[in-house]
């Protein structure tokens, strides 16, 4: 599916081993912030240090080529377009994903939806003009409908919505973009008819979680990371640790830190979701028989 929109500032660490074996760690602006304080440390732990330099997923891809650097976290909408990924020349393990939760206010009876119903709350122009819950099937709402966002410019969410759920459209004007995913919460607790976007599932059992159903999908999931993993949640974007196979031995000390719970918790509060645990353990694992 093309999703390489312009729009996105996309993500890569990478990493330079000149004589000294320094290392310097790239990656996009959404990595700025905890991200960046989980790995900042790295500089006291590898010899020569690390420098952190986050401008985007785009540039990681060009340093990587150029031999500037020896690895990146590049937001990848398909890692097989990739040319020296899809020849074996570069590894790309998955670290974490940027994903569109949906979510509704527990007197909501709603379990699931689809993505054609999601275009027609949200959208201009589409298939359908949902604008009331009667309309929605199993919704149990008698009302108008409510639609709301976390912020705009948040992570990808919004380009990531607009292309995989609004085939490029726009949102319709009675959508509301709220200031987070705390307001957005917030929002879908206080209006019974809401639905909302949010980047991460809440900690709390705050709101009720749409599993989705996408596009040839005999069954709708729910935005988990095991779900993601597997490729069944349908509205994510994978972020990959990417590398040369020639430079594993160079890049294997920061994948302790990379696949960590320290950076896990990071990436959650940057608007990620992480790969589940048992596969980050085994990450390392893998990277530590080959080094």
């Amino acid at each position: 599916m093309r999703l390489r929109f312009s729009a996105i500032v996309l993500a890569s660490l990478s990493l330079l081993s000149p004589a000294l074996s320094a290392a310097n760690l790239a990656g996009s602006d959404l990595l700025q912030g905890e991200p960046a304080k989980v790995l900042a440390p790295l500089n006291d732990s590898v010899p020569g240090g690390v420098k952190l330099i986050l401008d985007g997923s785009l540039m990681g891809e060009k340093h990587l080529r150029s031999g500037a650097a020896d690895g990146a976290l590049l937001i990848l909408p398909d890692k097989n377009k990739i040319a020296e990924i899809q020849k074996g020349e570069w590894e790309a393990i998955p670290v974490g994903y940027q994903a569109i939760v949906v979510a509704v206010n527990k007197l909501n009876k709603l379990d699931q939806i689809d993505i054609p119903t999601l275009a027609g709350i949200y959208g201009k122009l589409q298939s359908a003009d949902i604008q009331h819950w009667s309309a929605v099937k199993g919704s149990g709402v008698d009302m108008p409908i409510y639609p709301a966002s976390t912020r705009y410019d948040l992570g990808v969410i919004s380009p990531l919505f607009r292309n995989r759920v609004l085939r490029d459209g726009e949102y319709k004007s009675t959508v509301t973009f709220l200031t987070g995913d705390g307001a957005a919460a917030d929002y879908a607790i206080s209006n019974t008819n809401a639905i909302v976007i949010l980047s991460v599932p809440p900690s709390e059992d705050r709101v009720k979680l749409l599993a989705v159903k996408g596009p040839g999908q005999e069954n709708a999931y729910q935005p988990t990371a095991s779900n993601l993993y597997n490729g069944d949640y349908p509205l994510g974007i994978p972020m990959y640790f990417v590398f040369p196979k020639n430079k594993q031995a160079t890049i294997r000390p920061l994948a302790g830190a990379i696949f960590g719970d320290a950076m896990a918790e990071a990436l959650k509060k940057a608007g990620f979701i992480s790969v589940p645990k048992n596969l980050r353990t085994s990450f390392v694992q893998k990277l530590d028989k080959a080094s």
